[in-house]
Parts: structure tokens; sequence; C-alpha cells
């Protein structure tokens, strides 16, 4: 009897599994990437080019639980930065 209970326990167990991972596996997860801007462009001078949008009623970071979303055309993530000692910085007079 004890045994049986022990199966059924494993058996369960394995379930248990088996459906969080199948849970998990969803390939169907994305994020279309589209903007409504109101303008912009491209301005280039030599080596150098600006590109930009004009009228994103919303950008930046947004986050809710385990999920971030970088909202706008041109968002990207905030760069880390380490700072170690010494340190010196150039002020002007």
């Amino acid at each position: 009897m004890r045994g049986k209970i022990v199966r059924l326990g494993i058996l369960a167990l394995l379930l248990l599994i088996l459906a969080s991972i199948v849970s998990m596996a969803s390939s169907d997860l994305r994020v279309p990437w589209y903007v409504m801007g109101g303008g912009g462009g491209e301005s280039a001078n030599g080596r150098y080019a600006l590109e930009g949008t004009i009228g994103q009623s919303v950008s930046g970071m947004s986050s809710g639980g385990h999920y971030q979303l970088c909202a706008g055309y041109w968002c990207s993530p905030a760069p880390e930065w380490h700072n170690y000692l010494p340190q010196l910085n150039k002020t002007q007079p």
C-alpha cells in the first residue's frame, strides 16, 4: 500500500513538472516594433548623421513583473556605468 502511494506521488510530481515545462514553452511570444510618429527624418553632414522621430506619444522603459518594455522607436535600455577609483575629472576654470 505504501509503495503504491509513493508511486502515485512520484507520478503526480512528474506530471506537474511536465505541465509547467509545456506551459512555459510558448514560441509565440513576440512584440512587433511599430511607432506612430508625427515627423522627423535624417540630417547628415559629412561623416555624421542624425536620425530622429517627432511626436511619439509614449516612449521610455516600462516594466511589470518579470517583463520590461522599451517603448518608442529609438528606445534603448540605460547603459550601465561603472566608476572605479581613483577617478580624475577635468573641469574648465
